[in-house]
């Protein structure tokens, strides 16, 4: 039988998420759900990921590798609050903003150790424009929360 590129590519695909659920289930008791009503979120400290599965693979796959890199920042609680103290506030003053773009950026980054560490090889192009995306989502709340939709708690 032969398979089409895009049918290898989903296979692949598949075989780096289960690898990233077997991780995350493994090192850090953390389990995932994908879903049609799923938002791609981090939920602390039930220390549970959700991902939306309305997005191609690709997207899901990279969802999954930056809410793990949320899930391993949470994981040290203790260095969690001193690295991000302003995220212990309820107020969502300046401070609290950039903490919040500090954990999304350090979560991609996170995510790509993670991918490195497990031996996937990530490609770049669509990495980094998944990355470059949801940054700049956040870039956009920190300069004008008031006209930008973020879910803060969720990620």
């Amino acid at each position: 039988m032969i398979y089409s590129n895009k049918e290898v590519e989903k296979a692949e695909l598949n075989d780096q998420i289960d690898l990233v659920i077997d991780w995350l289930e493994t090192e850090l008791g953390t389990k995932v759900k994908f879903g049609t009503d799923c938002s791609d979120t981090y939920f602390y400290p039930e220390n549970f990921i959700t991902i939306n599965t309305r997005q191609n693979l690709r997207s899901q796959f990279h969802a999954l590798l930056h809410e793990s890199g949320h899930a391993v920042i949470r994981n040290e609680e203790l260095s969690y609050y001193n690295r991000f103290p302003a995220l212990d506030s309820k107020r969502e003053n300046k401070d609290f903003r950039i903490d919040v773009v500090r954990e999304e950026v350090l979560a991609w980054e996170e995510g790509r150790i993670l991918a490195e560490n497990l031996d996937i090889k990530l490609n770049e192009e669509w990495w980094n424009r998944h990355y470059h995306k949801a940054v700049y989502e956040y870039i956009r709340y920190v300069i004008c929360p008031q006209e930008h939709d973020v879910w803060l708690n969720e990620s």
